[in-house]
């Protein structure tokens, strides 16, 4: 196994509401991407975690990783034991949803250095929340992660759900993305040599 295998991804699911696409878009994600191909991945599913928002007494800028709460704590070593990062996101409102800013912002220095990819989705491909989160994780940001230049934005189309607004056939839906997708994975894999 190659060091680049040996690299560890998680892909944050980052929707919260009950009924959501985010955890099936992120299995699909990794399924057709690659991503088991060129590195150990894990899925992370935020409602699992269910964060409490943060609470310690200072800012995670301050802190210098001493965290308090066993949540925190908790948390804090989870994201620690990655290298890099897969965000999926659903875009509401032009933005992302607040259990995954919630996620972000309990921490700072795990997230520094650590390569990123960011996959939205939505009726609009997620392009606001692409870029909203894309400058959050690498512009200005002190998080400053290492970002691939391709990030896809998976646009919902009429006739992609059922009743139950569930995919009909979520790779008829996205197909034209995947080699978008897999070009994503190869940025990433250079990022982590």
């Amino acid at each position: 196994m190659d060091a680049v295998a040996q690299k560890k991804i998680a892909v944050i699911v980052g929707s919260g509401r009950t009924v959501r696409l985010g955890f099936e878009i992120s299995n699909w994600f990794v399924e057709v991407s690659g991503l088991k191909k060129e590195f150990q991945v894990e899925v992370i599913d935020l409602v699992e975690w269910n964060l409490p928002y943060y609470d310690e007494v200072l800012p995670p800028m301050a802190i210098g990783g001493n965290y308090t709460t066993e949540i925190a704590k908790k948390w804090q070593a989870k994201i620690a034991s990655f290298d890099g990062f897969v965000f999926v996101t659903p875009e509401y409102n032009h933005g992302y949803p607040a259990i995954l800013k919630n996620a972000i912002d309990y921490l700072i220095t795990e997230w520094q250095g650590k390569a990123c990819l960011v996959v939205s989705y939505g009726y609009g491909g997620g392009v606001g929340v692409n870029t909203q989160l894309s400058n959050i994780l690498s512009g200005k940001s002190p998080i400053q992660m290492k970002l691939t230049e391709t990030r896809p934005k998976l646009l919902f189309h009429r006739g992609v759900f059922n009743e139950q607004g569930k995919f009909i056939d979520i790779n008829t839906a996205f197909k034209e993305h995947i080699e978008e997708i897999q070009k994503s994975v190869q940025e990433m894999k250079a990022i982590l040599q």
